[in-house]
This record gives C-alpha cells, structure tokens and sequence, in this order.
C-alpha cells in the first residue's frame, strides 16, 4: 500500500507532499511538530529522518490532514490529482524542442537564429525570448523598441517558420506608466504585484495580453514567482499578512495566466512556464523546470532525482536547463574555461542533452551563452541531432502519453518504483527512469563512463537503438558510448512511431510506424486531436486501439473514440512489424476492425 501525506495552510493552500511505500506489519510514526527553528543557512529546518514523516510550519495556525489511499504509486497520484486537479493537454507543438539562452540581445539576433536552426534543418518548434527585452531602467512586460523596433512583424516570422515564441515575464513591475496604465498595486517593501488582489491580478494579465499574447507571443515564462523579492515578510496582502500565504505565490500567478488567456484565447491551449510550484499548479497549464543550476556532473546527477521526486509529488510536467545555467567561467562557472571548446563541458552536455531528450518538456538554456547546437565540435551537433530526431520521430507516443497524463493522471516521467513498487531493488534508483509507459531511459552521468551497471526488473527486455532481446534481467553491465544513452523496452510494449519530421505538426505521407515488442500480451491506444485546441474536451478527438497477443501472435486493430479523424472518411495509415523486422503490413484503417498475423 502507499498513502499520499500533505498538510494545509490557511487559506485552504496545500504546503508539503510526500508520497512514502507502507510495509505491511510495520508501524510508522507521524509526528506534527512546530519548531519555529529557521536557521540562516540551512535548507531544512531539521534535518531529515527518513523514518518518519514530519510536518512543520513557522506561521500556520491549523492543519487539515489528507489520506489519499492508493494500491500502488500511480493509484495515489491519480487520486491526488482529483483532489487538486487534472494537467491539461498542451499543443503538440509543446512537446517539441525548446531554443533557450540568456539571452537574444534584439530582434534581428533571435530572427537570426531561427532562420539558422531552419536552414539547418534542425527539428524545432519553440524559440525563446529571456529578460531584458523591456526599456532600460524598467522591468515588465514592455518591449524596448530601440532593440525590438517591431514585435509583431518578429512573430509573425516566427509564424511562418513554424516557431512559436514564449517570453520571459516576472510578476514583478518597476515601470510606472505600466502601474499607473493598469492600476498594479503592490507587495510593500518590494516591486512583486499583489497576485492575491482580483482585480490586480486580472488586470497583470490584461498588461501581459497586450504586449505579447495580441502581438502572436504563444506562451509565457513565468519567471521569480516564488517571490524572492519581498524584503519585509511582515507586509499586508489583499488576502491577509504575507507571511502566512506567500508560499501559494506561483499558484495564483498561474491562476491568473490560465484563467485569463482561457478566457481570452479559448481555442489555443495555456503553456506557462514557471521556476516554482504549488499542490495544484498542475490544473492550470504549467510546467517548472529546477531553476539555475551549474553546469557541473554533480549537478546533473542530480537533476534525475530530482525531477521524479517533482513528478512522484503530482506534478507531471517538469524541466530543466540542458547543459546547465551557469556554464563556464564568463557565466559564473569557474570548473570550465570555455564552454564550447572543453571536451569534458561538452561531454557534460551531450550527456544532458540526451537526459533532456525524454524530459517532459525537451528545452536547451544556459547563462551568457549561445547555446544553438552547432556552437559546439561536430560530434556534438551529431550527437543532438539524433536525439532531437528521436524526439520527433516519438511525437505520437508522447502525445498519446500526454492523453493519459490529461485523462488518467499518469506521468511522463517516472521513477522504477512507480511500476514496480513490490521490487525493494527498484526503490532507491536514481539514474534510471520511465519516459511514458514503455520507454526505460538509462542516463550516465559520470565522466568519460563507457561502461555501467543499470538494473532491469523481472521480465523480457529489448534494446531500443537494436531491438534485440536483452538475455539477462537484474543487474547487468552495458556498453555506454558517447553518442548513445541505454534506452529499453519492455515486452508487450506498442510504440507508435512517426516519420522524419522538422516541426511537430508537420505533415507528411510518411505513415506511423507500429512497432511490437513480443514476450507478453500488450494493448496501446494512438490519440490524435487538433494539437492544439480545448475541444478535446467536449470529445472532439480520435483514437485507434492497438491489441496484442503473444500466445496467437497476432495485432488486433481497432477503433475508440472517433469524433475527429472520422476514420471512414479519412484513413490513417499504418506500417506495423514486430522489433525483429520481420513480416511488416502497411494498412489504411478506416475504422473496421483488423487483425494482423505475425
């Protein structure tokens, strides 16, 4: 059994998550202590015991206690998020690759580089645009005309590159005509909004609309809101002392966000971006990724664990910074000279490039750099190449993950335990973790590491780069080249694949591509909509089933929901094979049942 623990502030805001595996027969204490021990310095107020759970506040005043009970892991987080809501689809395009730096200068500098990354043709689908793009002397949603002379003719380039483009915005405002314009009141002591105050909030939005949503800006980064700027926590808010409700900060900035450009724009779907979070935030369009954290391996190391511990506390959509924010010497990083000529700095980031590939959301940054793949030595560029080609050739599997994230709060990315939890060797994996439901991911993170001991739970296994049958489970030593990350496969797995494409909805007359793994029975569903809109909400959307059974080996075709492709009058063609290659059979389903005889 495992149980889901979460405590509540005033105010009815979530605080703290822990999901923890009960043994049957053992006790466990929980312990509710108030220390007020908030040491300058220290991370934790005490440090953990990994034998019990305890539940602290400097400022609360009640606590209401939560039991969400669940058989397994996925069981407690899908009841979690009927509790605290639901994560929305994002467009397709969302689930492509990201092109992140600190940051493009002007207009002409970020038009410049995606002209390159599609004259490179390298697959992308979003392009980003950080801070500092306001009037000098100012910050807020604002463009500085002597560097950005014309933002609308920007995107609309953009547009017909197939890019969409997301900007940097802090709920944080130092432009009195902006304030005055919009009447944006604020947090005393500093320049954050008072996020809490309706109207303040509604009318932060209308700011942000104006300048970026009706110029084609498609989504928002939504950076600094934990606040980290408000000097004197003692200040009044519209909702009461700051001190007892700054924690929700993130969650009413994406409120605000969500519910505004919903509103306002109801058939595109809400992508914000955020650096923190909140139980909840999932329900409202948003994605955080770990913040700006150093270009070192102990870093990295550390991003995988973390990112499960973010998803295993509910949250399905998370991020990080390939490569590392902090990069090099000019960039606040004194471990490496240069990061485009040190061959152990680009062997980091090819290793966080391919972490990066089967993240949730597959997104490049880093500080005072160019971060563009070709910047760095060709076998680099080669290297990304293939991975973003991998991502983009996965296109309909991650979508159709992403149905089940919206539909049954599954994740994306998921740590072993998630899928074996009566497997105790699975529990404490750091490095090994599931992208969707079929794919293990095997992230090496050391140094020059061309060998590494991974483990694979009871079952049969394939190879994803070379589809043969792995002959050992347990633990196992495998071969782990610069240009290659260990990616498995388990048997009974259907993965859909799609063609060589250089924007997620681009299309092609290529067909999807349905690979079977046999070893056990399997059953996958490919899902498709508009990529874009809400209307999978009123069912506006199609699905083909795909059924296998080992014992009669044989891939039963069938249809689900059928409100959008409308199979009869528009077939979807299909290659399937098995993983060995062999017999392959290309089919155009129009919507009767079919069955294939391997």
């Amino acid at each position: 059994m495992a149980i889901l623990l979460s405590t509540i502030q005033p105010y009815g805001c979530l605080d703290d998550i822990q999901v923890k595996k009960l043994e049957a027969g053992k006790a466990y204490k929980v312990i509710f202590q108030n220390t007020g021990a908030k040491i300058p310095g220290k991370l934790l107020y005490n440090e953990p015991d990994f034998n019990k759970t305890v539940f602290s506040s400097t400022k609360g005043n009640a606590i209401d206690y939560y039991f969400v009970y669940g058989a397994n892991p996925g069981e407690v987080i899908s009841n979690y998020q009927e509790l605290t809501g639901k994560a929305p689809m994002f467009s397709k395009k969302s689930y492509g690759f990201w092109q992140c730096r600190e940051r493009y200068h002007n207009q002409e500098e970020l038009l410049e580089n995606a002209r390159e990354m599609r004259d490179r043709n390298i697959p992308v689908d979003n392009i980003v645009q950080d801070w500092f793009y306001w009037p000098k002397g100012t910050k807020g949603p604002e463009w500085d005309r002597a560097k950005y002379p014309d933002p609308d003719a920007m995107v609309d380039e953009l547009t017909k590159l197939n890019l969409n483009l997301m900007v940097s915005v802090w709920p944080e405002v130092k432009n009195k005509p902006l304030e005055e314009k919009y009447g944006l009141t604020k947090i005393e002591s500093s320049n954050y909004i008072d996020i809490y105050d309706k109207k303040v909030s509604e009318q932060f939005y209308r700011a942000l609309s104006d300048s970026m949503f009706h110029k084609g800006v498609k989504s928002i980064w939504l950076d600094g809101t934990e606040p980290e700027g408000v000097r004197d926590t003692k200040v009044s808010t519209a909702v009461g002392p700051y001190e007892e409700v700054q924690n929700p900060y993130s969650l009413e900035v994406t409120r605000a966000m969500y519910e505004g450009r919903r509103e306002e724009f109801p058939n595109e779907r809400v992508f914000n971006l955020t650096r923190s979070a909140y139980a909840g935030q999932q329900r409202y369009g948003a994605t955080s990724w770990s913040g700006d954290v150093a270009g070192t391996w102990e870093q990295f190391a550390e991003q995988i664990p973390a990112g499960l511990n973010f998803t295993m506390a509910g949250v399905p959509y998370w991020t990080h910074d390939i490569g590392g924010f902090f990069r090099d010497s000019k960039s606040l990083n004194p471990i490496y000279d240069s990061q485009y000529t040190n061959p152990e700095y680009i062997e980091l980031l090819t290793r966080w490039f391919q972490f990066g590939a089967f993240s949730p959301i597959f997104r490049i940054h880093g500080y005072v750099s160019e971060t563009e793949i070709w910047r760095y030595n060709k076998d680099f560029e080669t290297t990304a190449r293939k991975f973003i080609d991998t991502r983009y050739k996965l296109m309909p599997y991650i979508y159709s993950e992403a149905w089940k994230v919206t539909t049954q709060g599954k994740l994306m990315m998921s740590p072993l335990v998630y899928h074996y939890p009566n497997d105790k060797n699975t529990w404490g994996i750091k490095d090994q973790f599931f992208f969707g439901e079929s794919l293990m991911i095997c992230n090496v993170t050391e140094y020059q590491q061309r060998q590494k001991e991974i483990y694979l739970p009871e079952g049969i296994w394939y190879n994803f780069w070379t589809g043969k049958k792995v002959k050992a489970t347990g633990k196992i030593t495998i071969e782990t080249p610069l240009d290659e990350t260990p990616i498995f496969v388990k048997a009974g797995s259907i993965l859909p694949i799609g063609p060589k494409v250089q924007f997620a909805t681009e299309l092609t007359k290529d067909p999807i591509e349905i690979v079977v793994y046999p070893g056990a029975d399997g059953e996958y569903v490919v899902y498709f909509d508009d990529n874009e809109s809400y209307n999978y909400e009123d069912k506006t959307y199609s699905e083909v089933v795909f059924t296998y059974s080992d014992a009669d080996k044989t891939l039963k075709v069938t249809k689900g929901v059928d409100n959008y492709v409308v199979f009869e009058d528009l077939p979807k063609e299909f290659l399937i094979h098995t993983v060995d290659k062999g017999r392959a059979e290309r089919i155009y389903f129009q919507g009767e049942e079919t069955t294939i005889q391997f």
